[in-house]
């Protein structure tokens, strides 16, 4: 994006920000539908591509200027299925079980989890020792 397609607006508009994503998508949409630029133009003039045009604007349609906010991907809240997940993994490992062991016991209970993210779990809670045995594998 051009420092200098925003260095007007800055200094004729005291209000505008021109690090805040929602409100470039803002003057953008705004720019396209009351000023009757074509798509191609606010695009340019913005430095946002056609597709992230057009998901704004389907955003700006359906949510109003909620919908231009920055969200980050994934879940709000974590996941309680994953916090049983969690639990039945740690109990497992109190059985001495290799992180090898764990993931074919939680494949037979139809949790699909591979043995090293099973083994990034347990470092994350505190419960994994580099020596553990390896069952067959």
């Amino acid at each position: 994006m051009k420092a200098t397609t925003f260095e007007y607006m800055a200094n004729e508009n005291d209000f505008f920000d021109t690090n805040s994503s929602a409100q470039r998508k803002y003057e953008m949409i705004r720019a396209h539908k009351v000023d009757g630029l074509k798509v191609t133009k606010v695009t340019e003039k913005f430095g946002y591509s056609r597709p992230t045009f057009y998901s704004a604007l389907k955003r700006f349609d359906e949510e109003g200027i909620k919908g231009l906010l920055d969200n980050p991907p994934g879940p709000k809240e974590p996941s309680k299925a994953k916090d049983k997940v969690v639990e039945r993994i740690l109990a497992l490992r109190t059985e001495n079980k290799s992180v090898y062991d764990i993931e074919d016991d939680l494949k037979k209970e139809g949790i699909d989890m591979s043995a090293r993210n099973v083994e990034r779990l347990l470092k994350k809670q505190g419960n994994f020792k580099k020596n553990a045995h390896k069952s067959g594998k």
